[in-house]
């Protein structure tokens, strides 16, 4: 069954730019979170304030050598989910 975003947003209350379209994971996907999530075992391991340098925002652009809007880099893609795709800037200097 599929939902369209405003059927959803209408169901739960919210403003439609506030559900998004997600991928579900996939049985091929799980050694891949593992690999990820041994590296930054690992990477905390080398330094335990490793953690508290991540920065995490579902909307992003910030920047220290350029500009990043990674909402222009989704690619919404069944036959590679993984993909990315580079687009214009938001901002320019």
């Amino acid at each position: 069954m599929s939902l369209r975003t405003r059927d959803v947003a209408r169901e739960v209350q919210v403003s439609k730019t506030k559900v998004w379209q997600t991928l579900p994971l996939q049985p091929d996907d799980f050694p891949a979170r593992v690999r990820f999530c041994e590296w930054l075992l690992h990477q905390h391991d080398n330094n335990p304030d490793f953690l508290k340098c991540i920065l995490v925002k579902d909307e992003s652009t910030f920047t220290r050598n350029g500009v990043n809007n990674f909402r222009n880099t989704h690619v919404w893609s069944v036959g590679n989910p993984h993909a990315v795709r580079r687009a214009h800037f938001q901002y320019f200097r």
